[in-house]
């Protein structure tokens, strides 16, 4: 078994006896609900109820916030290992690449049960502001040429990104503080359950 298997595993245990030992305290501090059938009729009767609600809440932020601490460090040495092989599993993508498919499926996991995809897909290009004061400065200077504005106002000026790509499609110019990009094919791995956007 791999060392990442068994702390894994110990992970897994210790988090099962903790669970247990939170239930068997909830017991013991009279936290578990009577019954779900209860009347509420006294302010006593909805505190109880809401308290036991809050709770499990409380409890649940806790082993939440265990798990992410825990899990912390898998996920940085997953990141490690996709840098690391990054380029050869594009490599593998792309000569693996069937018909006009723009993704590979590969089944993963330890059950090897998890579907994870690798593939490509296209960042559009366009007008990126690179320097929010220069841009925001420009958009000011210009706002009296068009209807509609290149900048708004919460506390501060800030550039309207839409408005300011609109004008350059329009135009051909260049806001000060603007770069125009080109579109970028970016490589990814989305692992089973992940929404598009991921990695």
């Amino acid at each position: 078994m791999s060392e990442i298997m068994e702390l894994a595993q110990d992970w897994a245990e210790e988090f099962g006896v903790q669970a247990a030992d939170d239930a068997a305290e909830m017991r013991q501090r009279g936290l578990l609900l009577p019954a779900y059938n209860l009347i509420l009729e006294t302010e006593e009767d909805a505190a109880e109820v809401v308290g036991a609600s809050q709770s499990r809440r409380d409890t649940a932020r806790c082993i939440r916030a265990q798990a992410e601490e825990k899990a912390a460090p898998y996920d940085r040495e997953a990141e490690r290992i996709e840098e690391r092989f990054h380029d050869q599993l594009k490599h593998f993508t792309r000569t693996h690449l069937v018909g006009k498919a723009k993704s590979i499926t590969l089944v993963t996991g330890h059950g090897g049960d998890t579907p994870t995809r690798l593939g490509f897909r296209m960042v559009p290009g366009g007008l990126r502001i690179v320097d929010k004061d220069a841009a925001t400065g420009w958009g000011l200077d210009n706002e009296g040429e068009r209807e509609g504005s290149l900048v708004k106002k919460t506390v501060t000026y800030s550039p309207i990104a839409a408005a300011l790509k609109e004008r350059c499609t329009e135009t051909g110019e260049i806001p000060d503080g603007c770069e125009v990009v080109a579109d970028l094919e970016k490589f990814y791995i989305r692992p089973g359950g992940e929404k598009k956007g991921g990695k």
